[in-house]
């Protein structure tokens, strides 16, 4: 499943917070990366600015040509691997530093926004990814631009 998402920018300046251009953005909960990528011609990822796989299930790199991918990998189990997530970037996001990687979760600052790429397991508590996404702007200012994307499977009903 994929959804397009772009900024959301003033109508009548068409920029928001200094920015000029529209970002185009993609979040996939990929459920395999590797697999998923066999589906998609690289002509129609051109298309993004950033892109965001959520599960990837990878345990070793895989490139996208014309992006940087930055990574935290999935976790290798008996059966098969689980979770990982990945940020690309295309080369127009200007310089780009990975300022906070957990299990799951990657907050990269580029020339002009932070992404905060992260996939939280159905089962955490509410508290578990308050302070998961907490964690990961800890070292963003109150001034950035900021993208908050994953598969955050927040449940309402869970209580625990």
């Amino acid at each position: 499943m994929t959804t397009n998402q772009t900024v959301p920018f003033s109508e009548s300046t068409q920029t928001w917070r200094g920015l000029t251009q529209l970002l185009k953005v993609l979040n996939w909960n990929a459920e395999g990366l590797k697999n998923a990528l066999k589906y998609i011609p690289t002509k129609e990822l051109l298309e993004y600015d950033i892109m965001v796989f959520s599960e990837t299930f990878k345990t070793e790199l895989i490139n996208i040509d014309w992006f940087y991918g930055l990574h935290s990998y999935g976790r290798k189990t008996d059966s098969r691997p689980t979770g990982g997530v990945s940020c690309y970037l295309r080369p127009t996001q200007g310089n780009f530093k990975v300022v906070h990687k957990e299990e799951d979760v990657l907050t990269v600052r580029t020339d002009n926004i932070t992404v905060v790429a992260l996939s939280i397991r159905p089962q955490a508590t509410t508290e578990a990814v308050i302070e998961t996404i907490m964690a990961s702007i800890a070292d963003t200012s109150t001034d950035e631009s900021i993208i908050i994307v994953g598969d955050i499977n927040f449940r309402i009903d869970n209580t625990q």
